[in-house]
């Protein structure tokens, strides 16, 4: 969708403000991709979160649209590409 050089402006930018936004009212909401480190950690020390399965197949199901726009923009763009 973007030209390399954008898109990797966007994402260095979108990564902090992401977690200024998850520290500022994360305490609010409990299932958040960015609590899935967080959540995982407790798994591990036995301390389980209610949320971790929650916010685990919220964090697939965004991947997985993520990379089905990618696709589907690349296909756009490969009809526009001379060789």
């Amino acid at each position: 969708m973007f030209k390399p050089t954008i898109a990797t402006t966007f994402t260095i930018i979108i990564l902090p403000i992401g977690i200024m936004i998850e520290s500022l009212i994360g305490k609010y909401w409990n299932i958040s991709t960015w609590k899935l480190a967080d959540y995982s950690v407790q798994l591990m020390a036995e301390t389980g979160n209610e949320y971790y399965v929650e916010t685990l197949l919220l964090t697939i199901a965004l991947t997985v649209l993520a990379i089905i726009i990618g696709i589907l923009l690349m296909w756009k763009n490969s009809g526009t590409t001379k060789i």
